[in-house]
This record gives C-alpha cells, structure tokens and sequence, in this order.
C-alpha cells in the first residue's frame, strides 16, 4: 500500500499539487498568511466598532467559526493536499474575503464617522 503520494490523477488541483509539492506549499503558506491577515482586519474592525472585549472577542471568534464550519469551509483553502478540487476552495475564499471586505468597510465607516470633529 501506497501513500498520497503514488495516487494517479489525471489533471486538476490535486495533480499540480503532487507534481510540485515545494511549490504547491509556498502557495499555502502564501494563502494561509493572506486568511490570518483577514482575519486580524476582521479582529481589528470588530475592536473598532465594539469596544468591549468582552463582547468583540466572542463576535470574531463566531464570524471565524461559521468559516470554518460551513458547507465551502475555509479549512479546504489552508490544508495542502487535500483531494478538494477548485470548486470548493475558490468559493470559501470568495466568501471569506466578502467578509473581511464587508467587516473593513462597515468599522472604517463607523470609526470614521465616530471620530470626525
């Protein structure tokens, strides 16, 4: 029995993954560090708008787990190597990006607005 990494596949994700897998992990890292940074907009924004800890912390941490948990979950966009094909990574990261977008442009209006003379 053999691992991973003697599985034949055609084409696809997986494919270009197993036949450059240096190249398949710089592109994760590159991914994951770009999904970290959201979510630390997403931490700052909610801060911003919320500013007991008490109650952002909570708030971030559900918007993180309802990523994570649904059906186009985040976790296929960090995880090399995974027999996921495009059709879900590239959703959960349209989604989560709207996301991030939508929490960076609602608290920098809020923020704005809140500190204007």
């Amino acid at each position: 029995m053999h691992g991973l990494e003697y599985a034949e596949y055609e084409s696809g994700f997986i494919a270009l993954c197993l036949g450059n897998p240096n190249i398949a992990y710089l592109f994760y890292v590159i991914v994951y560090c770009l999904i970290v940074g959201g979510c630390g907009i997403i931490c700052t924004g909610i801060s911003f708008v919320i500013p007991n800890y008490k109650i952002a912390y909570p708030f971030v941490f559900f918007i993180w787990i309802v990523q994570i948990i649904a059906p186009y979950s985040l976790t296929y966009a960090m995880q090399p190597f995974i027999e996921y094909v495009l059709n879900y990574i590239i959703p959960s990261l349209v989604i989560y990006t709207v996301v991030v977008a939508a929490v960076a442009v609602v608290s920098y209006n809020i923020k704005v607005r809140c500190d204007e003379i």
